[in-house]
């Protein structure tokens, strides 16, 4: 990323034009979104979810009192963060960056001895560790460079069965937690399920390890990297570990990256199939880099005697700050950032900074950005502003799941496995999603795949609305069901309204209510009343003003 570069030769000093200045204005050529609409946008982002019946009235009413739009965005946003259901949306976020959420590790439930039925719980809480110790720091009244100095990681009760984990007694779920075999504290640097996921040959060194933390950390990338292939015989005739120590195409990247290996090898396992050597974090093996890697343990040219010291290190490494609002700012925007970009990230960095690299007011600051807000653009706008913006963004599959549950009730689970976050038995990338391995960006726009499971989805949430009774689906959406509807009456009107409302945000225009009239009429004439709302309600959940935002 760009902010290695510039973090490498420090922080250059912008003109202080404030939140509309010139300066930092001529990179959008966007309108931002109103008040409903940015509101629904950041309560899926944050929580996962749509607003309710109940809060989209109570938007209304301050906007309709002659409320400040900023300050009800403002009382509104905050209130969102204060959900307990942001961590774990949080957890689904960043997987889309750290990539930890396989569906097949190197170590299989079975060589645990666990049960068939065990697996996805297993390999999610596995995947999860290292997201969940991040979204628990970003939730925290902590700064964010916490989440290479803890002493502590997250666990369940899987975790704590099958790792040497001190889980709190008496508690449930994601707990925190500590680890019992003297690994040091490091945060996620000391996390096995970072480790699992982007494991090291016995020979590779932790030289992927190393290039991991550079990557999600730094974000730079050392495979981004040109290298010269004009020394290849050379690199043939003498062997890897001599080009390594004396090539200058090798150097350039191993110059830095081993003496950071070097300060992984408590994680340096011998085979990396078994269930025993790569649990145990080797406090034996701390210092066995330097034999190996012929190098002494530096954190880019700053050496450091144990791994807890390389930890408290990369804490002061300005760039672990950058890189975390170029991380933040990427996820919510919806895109990469890019060159274009780095006045605004210099602002939210500043503004990040000032709050003492407190997580909730990154997020908080990257929703005020006019790339976060963008709604639609201006006719000032380039094909570069065309290409780069996201004036509408697709759910991704933990989103499409979250706000069908909360608006129906339905979970969409099948032998234990969430169909919408996996894909040995389910379709996650179908879905848009990513599998932290093959597929490792997620869709931005719907495809054929996209639409065949959305019509899934909806077929099954729709039916099991119906299937409730009257008003006992998870938001109390259904109020007329069974024979003997008037569709031309008001209280069929107020039905159809409340639907809408609930599902898209809005009130619908007389003209898309005799649509759903229509669509209501037809199906019931064939099937039946109940038939008719399940298929309206899958309509409803088809629209794009429900699966975009």
């Amino acid at each position: 990323m760009i902010l290695f570069l510039l973090a490498c030769a420090g922080q250059p000093e912008l003109p202080d034009t404030g939140d509309t200045g010139s300066y930092l204005e001529i990179q959008t050529n966007t309108i931002s979104l109103d008040v409903l609409p940015l509101l629904r946008r950041i309560s899926l982002d944050f929580r996962g979810v749509p607003l309710t019946l109940a809060e989209l009235g109570a938007v209304e009413a301050e906007l309709t009192g002659g409320g400040d739009s900023e300050q009800i965005i403002d009382d509104w946003t905050n209130k969102f963060l204060n959900d307990e259901r942001v961590e774990e949306r949080l957890v689904h976020l960043l997987s889309e960056k750290w990539l930890t959420k396989l569906d097949q590790f190197n170590i299989r439930y079975d060589q645990l001895d666990l049960p068939a039925i065990d697996e996805f719980e297993y390999e999610r809480s596995v995947g999860e560790e290292p997201l969940r110790l991040i979204a628990n720091i970003t939730m925290s009244d902590v700064p964010w460079t916490d989440v290479v100095t803890a002493d502590f990681t997250m666990a369940n009760e899987m975790l704590s069965s099958i790792w040497p984990i001190d889980y709190p007694e008496g508690e449930t779920g994601w707990q925190r937690s500590y680890y019992n075999d003297g690994r040091p504290a490091g945060g996620l640097m000391m996390s096995n399920g970072l480790w699992w996921r982007y494991y090291t040959t016995p020979f590779n060194y932790n030289r992927r390890r190393a290039a991991t933390i550079v990557k999600l950390l730094l974000c730079e990338d050392y495979l981004s990297r040109p290298v010269s292939l004009s020394d290849t015989t050379n690199i043939l005739e003498d062997g890897a570990d001599e080009a390594i120590s004396n090539n200058d195409a090798c150097q350039s990247c191993h110059v830095t990256m081993d003496p950071l290996a070097a300060g992984f090898f408590g994680f340096w396992w011998f085979d990396i199939y078994d269930p025993e050597e790569l649990s145990v974090y080797h406090v034996s093996r701390e210092h066995l880099g330097e034999t190996f890697l012929d190098t002494r343990p530096e954190w880019f040219g700053v050496a450091f005697d144990s791994p807890q010291e390389m930890a408290e290190i990369a804490a002061a490494d300005p760039r672990v700050v950058s890189c975390a609002v170029d991380s933040f700012s990427e996820l919510l925007w919806r895109r990469p950032t890019e060159l274009v970009d780095f006045p605004r990230l210099n602002q939210i960095r500043g503004a990040f900074e000032r709050s003492g690299l407190r997580g909730t007011d990154l997020l908080v600051e990257i929703t005020k950005s006019p790339e976060y807000r963008a709604g639609s653009l201006l006719s000032t706008a380039t094909d570069d502003d065309v290409a780069r913006e996201r004036t509408a963004r697709q759910l991704s599959p933990s989103q499409l799941a979250s706000s069908v549950e909360a608006l129906t009730g339905f979970e969409w689970t099948w032998q234990g496995y969430d169909q919408l976050d996996n894909d040995t038995i389910g379709y996650r990338i179908l879905a848009g999603g990513v599998n932290g391995w093959s597929v490792t960006a997620i869709s931005d726009s719907p495809g054929f795949s996209f639409t065949l499971v959305l019509e899934r989805l909806s077929e099954a949430a729709g039916s099991w609305v119906v299937s409730q009774g009257i008003g006992e689906d998870s938001a109390g959406l259904l109020n007329l069901v069974g024979d003997g509807i008037e569709a031309s009456s008001q209280e069929f009107t107020d039905q159809l309204v409340l639907l809408h409302r609930a599902f898209h945000g809005f009130t619908p225009g007389e003209e898309l209510l005799e649509l759903d009239r229509a669509l209501w009429v037809a199906i019931s004439a064939q099937e039946g009343p109940s038939a008719a709302w399940a298929g309206l309600i899958s309509a409803l959940i088809r629209d794009p003003s429900f699966w975009s935002y």
